[in-house]
C-alpha cells in the first residue's frame, strides 16, 4: 500500500507527502513518468522562440482559458543543459499576471479550504502579487512584512485566525520553531496554514536563515510543524501543463490546527 495521495485532475494537481519516506517512495516508482516530463519540458524550451514559451490552458483561479507565457534563460536557443525557472517565470495572461508559484499557492487554498468573505486571512512575507485576489475574497486580510534578518518574532493576537498564508517568508526567518508556534497559536480551530518557500528536496533538514541571508527549507520541516502543534503537516508537489505548472518538485505546504 503506497504512502503518497494523488488527486484528480479536476481538483488541484498535486501529490501530498507527510514525510520524506513517502515522497521517495513517489520518486521510485514514478521515475519514469518524471523523466518524460522533465524532457518534455525541456523540448518546449529548444523549441521556444525569442527566449520565450507562450502555451494555451486554463487558470485555475479564473476559471478561463489563458496563455501562459514563460521567460527563458538568454543562452537558451541550442542549449540543452539549462532549464527554466517555470516556476517563477511561467505567468498567466490574466489581469493578476501571477507565476507558477502564485497561482498554485491560492489554486491550492481554494482547493483546500475554499476562500470565504467571512474569514480573518493573514498573509505574511512577500504577497503584494497576491494581495488583490485575497482582497477580492475576503472581508478581513491583514499583512504582514517579511521580518526576518534577527528581528524578533512578531507576536498575533490567538485564534484570531481562519487562514494564515506564508508566502517566501519562512526560509528568511532565523527563528523557525519560534514563529511557527506563535503562527499555531494564532489560528483558529479547524484554521490551516499554507507555506511556500525555497525547498531543497534532498536536503533532510532546514538550513535556517543567518546574519541576513535566506535559508532553505527541508523536510525536517514537517517535523517542525507538528512540534508546533500543527496536526497531520503535508507537502503537496504539483504539475500540470493544462493550469500552467511546470518545472520539477514544485512544492507548497499545508498544516491544519
Amino acid at each position: 500500500m503506497r504512502n503518497f495521495d494523488v488527486q484528480p485532475e479536476f481538483r488541484f494537481p498535486y501529490a501530498t507527502f507527510h514525510d520524506v519516506a513517502a515522497f521517495q517512495e513517489f520518486v521510485s516508482s514514478e521515475r519514469s513518468l518524471l523523466d518524460s516530463r522533465y524532457a518534455y519540458e525541456m523540448s518546449l524550451a529548444r523549441a521556444a522562440g525569442e527566449s520565450v514559451h507562450d502555451s494555451m490552458g486554463t487558470c485555475g483561479l479564473c476559471l478561463t482559458q489563458t496563455r501562459f507565457s514563460t521567460r527563458l534563460p538568454v543562452d537558451m536557443p541550442g542549449a540543452a543543459s539549462l532549464e527554466p525557472n517555470w516556476r517563477e517565470q511561467q505567468v498567466c495572461g490574466c489581469p493578476q499576471k501571477l507565476n507558477s508559484r502564485f497561482r498554485a499557492m491560492l489554486q491550492l487554498i481554494e482547493s483546500e479550504i475554499g476562500l470565504l468573505p467571512w474569514m480573518r486571512v493573514l498573509l505574511i512575507g512577500g504577497g503584494a502579487s497576491i494581495e488583490p485576489y485575497l482582497e477580492a475574497r475576503v472581508a478581513r486580510l491583514s499583512t504582514r512584512r517579511r521580518s526576518g534578518g534577527g528581528q524578533p518574532v512578531p507576536l498575533m493576537a490567538a485564534r484570531a485566525y481562519h487562514c494564515i498564508i506564508s508566502s517566501e517568508h519562512l526560509h528568511a526567518e532565523p527563528a523557525i520553531q519560534k514563529l511557527l508556534g506563535v503562527v499555531r497559536a494564532a489560528l483558529m480551530p479547524g484554521g490551516k496554514l499554507f507555506v511556500s518557500a525555497p525547498f531543497d528536496v534532498a536536503a533532510a533538514t532546514t538550513r535556517p536563515a543567518t546574519d541576513g541571508v535566506p535559508g532553505v527549507l527541508g523536510w525536517d520541516i514537517l517535523n517542525q510543524l507538528e512540534r508546533a502543534g500543527f496536526d497531520s503537516a503535508a507537502a503537496h508537489l504539483f504539475w500540470s501543463e493544462e493550469f500552467g505548472y511546470l518545472g520539477p518538485f514544485n512544492l507548497i505546504f499545508s498544516a491544519p490546527v
